[in-house]
């Protein structure tokens, strides 16, 4: 497989896959990953493939925007049916969550089929004759996304994120040092960026089904590639854009409420930083916020990721704009960032829950939200 440049004057990457007897259809997805199915006659590895007892036959790969990670490798056929292959895959498509669609020909009974589909049973014979076949195959490897509440790429170099996938790791740790670990029981996660470079991600808690990480300073603009590998070795790979703001607004509950201290100033004098939550029976639910009288001001301290290299905000409270005193990056925790909002317009009196939107140089974070009492 081979990228030219635009003018078709030189190789970007160029790449052997496989041991394919011939190439069919080529699609790219929408973050650039590359995906072609063909035919293979022997000695086929795979990665995750989705028959790991077949050996040859159609097969479809997927390889990262760079050309430097097989990314999903399987074959898609019938087992047991000769050493020449029982399947070919000549079409393809890729929708915009990331399903595989491939379409092919072949040879043999025992190709997997699901519950519903319109030819459930193999109705060919043998020799040169035998049916068609399409197949939907679900988006390979581990979805990333933004630690608060899954924001959409591009991510920023230095953002809290979470992988969530199945094997990930092989049991549950927790980071209990600072510096962050790269490495936590064995389990670990790099980042190659889109100029080739290679960096460890410090991580806070690993598990089978969910790894949290920070992007690694440095990580160029560009599509990336995370790299998951368990304490056994198993490795898994996915690709995210990386960009210079991906704002992200923590939340202490399902309910979205903002994770945040409350600051009020009284005739100019700052008073102790006040809670916007409460426990009742075990649960975090808001604690009304009191706006006081017209010589009290009260700001709100908000925590959050991706938005530290930001240079413009805007915030609206209950739909009313509300200033932007500053935001930066926080010491207490890798990756986390604060922005302060206020003074809060006495007109949010007596409104009860409302919503928080902040933006970060255009681009709108989750909306959380407070109660004001």
């Amino acid at each position: 497989m081979t990228k030219l440049n635009p003018m078709g004057t030189g190789l970007v990457w160029s790449t052997f896959v496989e041991v394919a007897d011939y190439f069919g259809a080529i699609q790219l997805d929408a973050q650039g990953n590359v995906y072609v199915v063909g035919h293979n006659n022997e000695f086929f590895q795979g990665v995750n493939a989705l028959q790991p007892g077949l050996v040859t036959g159609g097969f479809v790969s997927e390889l990262d925007p760079t050309g430097s990670t097989l990314l999903f490798s399987s074959l898609v056929g019938a087992t047991g049916v000769g050493v020449n292959g029982n399947s070919s895959l000549s079409g393809l498509a890729v929708d915009a969550l990331g399903n595989i669609y491939v379409a092919g020909n072949m040879i043999g009974a025992t190709l997997p089929t699901t519950p519903g589909v319109f030819q459930p049973s193999y109705h060919g014979g043998s020799g040169a004759y035998g049916d068609g076949l399409i197949a939907k195959i679900a988006p390979t490897g581990p979805v990333v996304t933004l630690a608060p509440t899954g924001q959409v790429e591009p991510f920023a170099a230095e953002s809290i994120m979470s992988v969530y996938g199945t094997d990930l790791a092989t049991g549950t740790a927790a980071a209990l040092t600072l510096p962050l670990p790269t490495s936590l029981d064995g389990n670990s996660v790099t980042v190659t960026d889109s100029a080739g470079v290679t960096r460890p991600a410090p991580l806070y808690y690993v598990a089978p089904g969910q790894i949290n990480f920070e992007i690694p300073a440095g990580t160029a603009a560009g599509t990336a590639t995370v790299t998951i590998q368990n304490q056994n070795g198993t490795v898994q790979s996915t690709t995210i854009t990386i960009g210079s703001v991906s704002p992200g607004i923590f939340a202490l509950n399902g309910s979205g409420l903002v994770a945040a201290w409350v600051l009020p100033v009284i005739s100019g004098t700052q008073q102790p930083l006040q809670p916007v939550y409460q426990l009742a029976s075990g649960n975090v639910i808001a604690l009304p916020v009191s706006l006081g009288p017209s010589t009290e001001q009260v700001y709100l301290e908000i925590y959050g990721t991706g938005f530290r290299n930001a240079k413009k905000f805007t915030a609206t409270v209950g739909g009313l704009s509300v200033p932007v005193l500053g935001a930066a990056a926080t010491s207490q925790f890798v990756g986390e960032d604060q922005v302060n909002i206020g003074p809060l317009p006495q007109a949010l009196a007596g409104m009860g829950n409302v919503d928080i939107v902040i933006t970060a140089d255009g681009q709108a974070a989750n909306t959380v939200n407070v109660t004001i009492q």
